[in-house]
């Protein structure tokens, strides 16, 4: 006995296919989604070692920076009040202008 293909039974066949495939699409979309997610993470947290690193050596030269200007204070202590009096009046002289 076989199964007569009416339009009914053809369009619920054909219904259950295109479910089936949705089915499969959504499946398939969620993996990318969550690939997706997981490839940004692991991205962001390359970035945030990245700026980790580069703010460390930064705050350091920094350091290194302020250190050796304190000695340099200590060592010329008239020429770096004269140093200083000079940049300021530079800096006001701009400011100033209009």
């Amino acid at each position: 006995m076989s199964k007569e293909i009416t339009p009914d039974v053809a369009a619920a066949d054909a219904t259950d296919e295109l479910r089936q495939h949705a089915k499969t699409v959504r499946e398939d979309l969620g993996q990318l989604g969550r690939a997706a997610t997981n490839v940004a993470r692991e991205k962001l947290g390359e970035a945030k070692r990245y700026a980790d690193e580069h703010l460390d050596q930064g705050k350091q030269k920094a350091s290194e920076i302020e250190d050796q200007l304190e000695e340099y204070i200590r060592n010329k202590p008239l020429k770096s009040v004269l140093i200083a009096a000079g940049a300021g009046a530079l800096i006001g002289y701009l400011l100033g202008r209009k």
